[in-house]
């Protein structure tokens, strides 16, 4: 009897878990934009709350995941790493000032703006070559 209890829970976990692929029930949308100030990211998931998404920045990428119960990154070292259930990785473009991206959520919209540098620091600067 135990053991049915227990795949019942199980397999409803299941089911809940699979209903979220994707976003659920509604298919998530994502929509990229380009603005004179930034890139724009919307990511609509109507059955998802914030508690369902981590977004991580790691050399370059922007990591952006879905997933259903605890987060997915490790709080501590020694902390296991959960499967996420949709994963998105965005590589930025050197433009991007990786310091000020900004992420909002609302109404079932995770909403980021990756700013892009200001022009000064996007200005190389010349190399004087010296002879020995």
């Amino acid at each position: 009897m135990q053991t049915e209890k227990n795949i019942s829970k199980f397999l409803a976990g299941e089911a809940v878990a699979q209903s979220i692929v994707g976003g659920g029930i509604s298919e998530a949308q994502v929509d990229m934009q380009a603005s004179t100030d930034g890139l724009k990211i919307e990511i609509t998931t109507p059955s998802l709350a914030l508690d369902n998404y981590d977004i991580e920045l790691k050399n370059q990428f922007l990591q952006i995941y879905t997933f259903y119960g605890k987060s997915l990154l490790p709080m501590q070292e020694n902390e296991a790493v959960k499967m996420p259930v949709l994963m998105k990785a965005i590589m930025l473009p050197p433009v991007v000032d990786s310091s000020q991206i900004d992420a909002v959520f609302d109404e079932g919209t995770l909403h980021i703006f990756l700013p892009f540098k200001d022009k000064e620091a996007m200005a190389g600067r010349k190399i004087d070559i010296k002879q020995m």
